[in-house]
């Protein structure tokens, strides 16, 4: 299937958050709806460097890839649902659903990233503005249901800060959030040639 490819690398996709303007931990914390989603990566195959691109803006969700030498790729799917939720207890959940079509038949995937999260400020009650904040992932889902192959999952589980990425909160006002991850707060990656260079979300705060 020529999207299992963007699939792969859309499951190792690991987040996390910050916030700008004084916000407190009940401000940040809740289910919210992610509005755009850009991230950028480079990966390393047979000394070749991919640059890679996930880009979600209103409905479609785009994976591409540029290559040193050979052709470049982009692949459109749709977005049906991408929410975020970061939880008092210390624990968080982003699920991106999304499919495509091809010859007139749906392929669709559920992708859920989970883990634990704390503010790096002692007093983590408040947070000012370019507060950071740490995102462990402990487990990775991605099912995928097509036409005729049934459904698939692949999943990961990760030990409590085998993969940590700090995000810098940017905006954080009237139940709206931006935060970014560049590649220097990048703690870690599952994969030591995959390497995350730039990470940015906007999300706005459920009813």
């Amino acid at each position: 299937m020529k999207s299992l490819s963007f699939l792969f690398f859309a499951l190792l996709i690991v987040l996390v958050f910050t916030s700008c303007g004084k916000t407190t931990k009940s401000k940040f914390t809740g289910d919210w709806e992610i509005t755009a989603y850009d991230r950028k990566f480079y990966s390393i195959k047979n000394g070749d460097t991919i640059h890679h691109y996930n880009a979600y803006y209103g409905l479609n969700y785009v994976f591409g890839s540029k290559v040193s030498f050979g052709t470049d790729t982009e692949f459109s799917t749709t977005m049906n649902n991408a929410e975020f939720s970061i939880n008092k207890n210390g624990e968080w959940k982003r699920t991106l659903d999304f499919s495509y079509f091809e010859g007139g038949q749906e392929t669709r995937t559920v992708e859920t990233t989970s883990g634990t999260w704390s503010f790096l400020k002692k007093n983590g009650d408040n947070f000012d503005k370019n507060e950071r904040v740490l995102f462990s992932v402990t487990k990775l889902d991605a099912t995928t249901t097509t036409p005729f192959g049934g459904t698939s999952t692949i999943s990961s589980t990760h030990s409590e800060g085998e993969i940590m990425n700090v995000f810098r909160i940017l905006e954080s006002k009237n139940k709206f959030l931006e935060m970014r991850q560049d590649k220097e707060s990048n703690l870690s990656s599952p994969d030591p040639q995959d390497q995350s260079v730039y990470v940015f979300y906007s999300l706005v705060q459920k009813d």
